[in-house]
């Protein structure tokens, strides 16, 4: 028997009204090369992406919004595409703290307001007023990022999310899930190990596991035992190659090589940090070997939607992908 769902989450390849990216500010202890480097990359990403879908851009204050446009000036982006908003976000992980969109039984919509999460609670209010548009509280802590729904009752998420509502919010296995399915349309959850790495777990390392479409998710893998994240990503290939009730078609992809960034940091970089568009998918490149057999597999998977390469070494360093800086809105 499926389960009542007072809400529905649209998938990603769904279609967007917009996006909402948040101008990266804030950043400490790295090099003024770093820092632009990585506004480059944000740069690129508004540039190409503003042609399939209008981006919400939220900034700072005056003096970045300043800095922005003129930087945006410079490429071939039509500033009517980009709408700002001179709201402080300490953080620059759109994808992370955005709204999330639902629709309620009746087909309206809504986003979602996680109770007991101050760093996120204005964000969804903002939104909700801006668009006119309900704004449901739920006792939840989400992150964007670990929510993947496949737009037919199945959602992926890592278990970091059960802890997470644990810890902060004092629920049960049984009253997480139940949650879950009402606000996000969720008939099955899987849950797969989250963090890279057995002693590291990171809120930005969590989409290792993504839907391609409906029936076909897209895994990270490597071949060196050595991988200090082998073994999870072998057990979360394992947990979904053993789904017989739903089989679904597990296509794996290699984890590029870990390189260390500025002040040691060991990253992690892979493909499945990817953003699909209106009609395009951004992917994650790292100027290595791997980079050709991702948009190879891309363009056989959305073949009706344009593939552009974009340079992420500068998100990876920050522990994160392109995935982590757009959340869409539906």
């Amino acid at each position: 028997m499926s389960h009542k769902n007072h809400f529905t989450k649209s998938p990603e390849w769904g279609f967007h009204s917009a996006s909402q990216m948040h101008w990266p500010s804030s950043i400490e202890n790295r090099s003024e090369k770093f820092l632009k480097n990585l506004e480059d990359s944000y740069s690129r990403i508004i540039e190409e992406l503003h042609f399939f879908e209008v981006i919400h851009l939220f900034v700072q204050d005056l003096k970045t919004r300043n800095r922005v446009m003129n930087k945006l000036s410079l490429k071939a982006v039509d500033l009517d595409r980009i709408i700002i908003h001179q709201k402080p976000v300490k953080n620059m992980w759109a994808g992370d703290i955005g709204p999330c969109f639902v629709n309620n039984d009746s087909g309206e919509k809504a986003v979602l307001n996680s109770i007991g999460s101050s760093n996120v609670n204005e964000l969804p209010n903002y939104v909700s007023k801006l668009l006119n548009i309900k704004c449901v509280e739920i006792e939840l802590l989400l992150k964007g990022i670990s929510i993947e729904v496949n737009g037919e009752g199945v959602l992926l998420t890592p278990e970091s999310l059960l802890m997470h509502n644990k810890l902060h919010l004092n629920l049960t296995n049984e009253e997480i899930e139940q949650k879950l399915k009402k606000y996000l349309g969720a008939e099955r959850i899987l849950w797969l190990r989250s963090g890279l790495s057995d002693d590291q777990s990171n809120d930005h390392d969590q989409y290792m596991v993504r839907w391609l479409n409906s029936n076909t998710v897209l895994v990270n893998v490597t071949d060196d035992p050595e991988h200090p994240c082998y073994g999870l990503l072998q057990e979360n290939l394992e947990r979904l190659r053993s789904i017989k009730s739903a089989p679904l078609k597990v296509v794996t992809i290699s984890l590029p090589k870990s390189v260390s960034g500025e002040g040691g940091t060991y990253i992690h970089p892979g493909y499945t940090g990817f953003y699909i568009a209106n009609g395009a998918v951004l992917v994650p490149q790292f100027n290595v070997e791997n980079d050709s057999e991702a948009l190879k597999l891309f363009k056989e998977y959305f073949s009706g939607r344009t593939i552009i390469p974009i340079d992420s070494k500068a998100l990876a360093y920050e522990q994160g992908s392109i995935h982590g800086i757009i959340n869409p809105w539906y």
